[in-house]
């Protein structure tokens, strides 16, 4: 390696870091809304709890439920609590910190591998991954979950190439086991630490011979299960206490059944591709993972660590088994998303960046590097793929609003989430009721499944749940039960929302409303307004 490479690398990843955290910064009152839905605001309002102290628990009002996800994201996010507060939105101050250190490791896991150019290249691509950029602005276990993935990788590449104790790998299987906690999903890493380790420790810093490399896969295997069981028991033991074995876990409370060998062949949604073609398509280069410029260099890096057997070979063979481990865990799923495919995403562009390398042929790697430039110009001249949506914050800013404005004893008819009602329009200091539209998604899960709460408390009596039914309406039944709820001598007021297009019901809800009550206007916005109900005369 030149000093002439090495400046430039060292450059790139300085570079990489200052465009990574310019790209991503966003501040927490930016995505208040927690969307997302449902994911990022079950694991803030999860968070939430740890935080005061109430354990690890979904709250509405006195009745407490189990998150469907498991803990440690909203764990990590408590942890980061005296250095990032606890208001709304706050944890993505947590996914942030874990978007930088995933660049950071990135290029030292390309240095590892390639030297200095292919470490300051791996972390520009981490850098300006519209994907990664994105999902570093959500409340999210995505983006954590890849700073894991590259941790282990990064771990497991300098562990046998130095030849470490078994000790290491010990940590590093520990590791390997708590990061099932934050993701599911991790427990590709599995399958692709246990080929990859038990494969090429005998073959790699160790003297010649069958013996040696035989006690060297006995001691490492050993290692990994020791260490495997060690870091995963925590989950497996929350599983069981929480939801009566230790492969059993919150989704399936929430969910269900959500996977089927059909969805590999034929879409989980009306009109789409199959699963299996549609990560196909995520991975070459053709979807929203990458651009497919990226597609080429990691062919071409995977190429050139390949040639150097020894030396690039185990981590090839790593990222095609989490790769694909991944994607067995996806492909029959009944929801499609690339952003499941995110934490195999720095490891993925860690390969590409190996196409710079020095000992690639100089032909080569001048394709790799047009790719590299054409990959930065496309993300560059696309500023909107790293932009929030924006609705990002509509939501909680409408009813704070509403807060600002109707009694503390009055009854809010509209949608909206049960958590943020209860946070953002029932206060301290209020009795303020809610009549949900077309029922919050927790709300609807709990009446579907029967989902019970955990300490027995039912669902509290602010929620006036019988008052609007979907997804058929009933107009006379539910006029005659919202004059009830007027003549109980609170004032009432009924909200659009600006996403009432989601609810089937919503025009036919407002004719009836305004045939039988006067909607005196009290709040005006662009896209939604609030009315006072005032029921007519006779």
């Amino acid at each position: 390696m030149t000093v002439r490479s090495a400046v430039a690398g060292l450059v790139l990843v300085l570079a990489a870091v200052t465009i990574a955290a310019h790209l991503r910064f966003v501040d927490p009152f930016e995505v208040v809304d927690l969307k997302p839905r449902v994911d990022a605001l079950e694991y803030e309002e999860a968070f939430r709890s740890l935080v005061r102290g109430d354990g690890y628990w979904l709250t509405i009002g006195a009745s407490r439920y189990p998150p469907r996800y498991p803990p440690g994201f909203s764990l990590l996010a408590a942890a980061m609590e005296p250095l990032f507060g606890v208001e709304r939105g706050a944890a993505v101050r947590t996914v942030f910190l874990c978007a930088l250190l995933t660049v950071l490791v990135a290029a030292g896991l390309a240095y590892q591998l390639g030297g200095a150019l292919p470490a300051g290249v791996a972390a520009l691509l981490v850098a300006i991954s519209p994907l990664h950029v994105v999902f570093s602005k959500h409340v999210m276990s995505g983006v954590p979950s890849g700073l894991l993935v590259v941790l282990v990788a990064a771990w497991l590449v300098h562990d046998l190439r130095h030849g470490l104790a078994p000790a290491s790998t010990l940590a590093l299987a520990v590791l390997v086991g708590l990061s099932v906690s934050v993701r599911t999903s991790n427990v590709a890493l599995l399958p692709a630490v246990l080929m990859t380790e038990l494969y090429f420790s005998g073959r790699i810093g160790e003297t010649a011979g069958a013996k040696p490399e035989r006690n060297s896969r006995v001691t490492r295997g050993l290692a990994l299960a020791m260490g495997v069981g060690c870091g995963i028991a925590p989950i497996l033991l929350y599983n069981g206490s929480r939801f009566g074995a230790p492969w059993r876990t919150g989704y399936e409370v929430w969910h269900g059944a959500g996977w089927r060998l059909a969805y590999s062949l034929r879409s989980p949604f009306r009109g789409g591709s199959s699963n299996l073609g549609y990560y196909a398509e995520a991975l070459t280069g053709f979807g929203d993972l990458y651009a497919w410029p990226v597609s080429l260099c990691i062919v071409l890096g995977g190429w050139a660590l390949w040639r150097r057997r020894s030396q690039g070979r185990p981590f090839v063979v790593f990222v095609a088994a989490f790769v694909a481990a991944t994607g067995a865990i996806y492909v029959p799923f009944f929801w499609q998303n690339v952003r499941f495919l995110l934490p195999a995403l720095p490891l993925l562009l860690v390969l590409a960046a190996q196409s710079v390398g020095e000992s690639v042929p100089r032909a080569a790697r001048t394709v790799a590097w047009a790719c590299i430039v054409a990959t930065a110009v496309v993300a560059w001249s696309s500023p909107g793929r790293y932009e929030l949506s924006s609705d990002a914050q509509t939501e909680t800013a409408y009813l704070r609003s509403i807060a600002e404005v109707i009694e503390p004893d009055a009854v809010l008819v509209m949608r909206s989430s049960v958590f943020l009602f209860e946070g953002i329009v029932r206060n301290e200091g209020t009795d303020r009721l809610w009549v949900p539209v077309r029922r919050d998604r927790h709300l609807r899960r709990i009446e579907r499944y029967g989902i019970s709460s955990a300490n027995g408390a039912p669902l509290p009596s602010w929620l006036l749940l019988d008052v609007v039914e979907g997804p058929r309406l009933d107009g006379e039944e539910i006029m005659a039960r919202l004059a009830q709820v007027t003549r109980m001598g609170r004032p009432v007021y009924f909200a659009t929302s600006p996403r009432d297009f989601e609810v089937s019901y919503a025009a036919e809800l407002r004719r009836a409303i305004q045939a039988r009550f006067e909607l005196q206007s009290a709040l005006r916005h662009r896209d939604w307004e609030l009315f006072r109900l005032v029921e007519r005369p006779g």
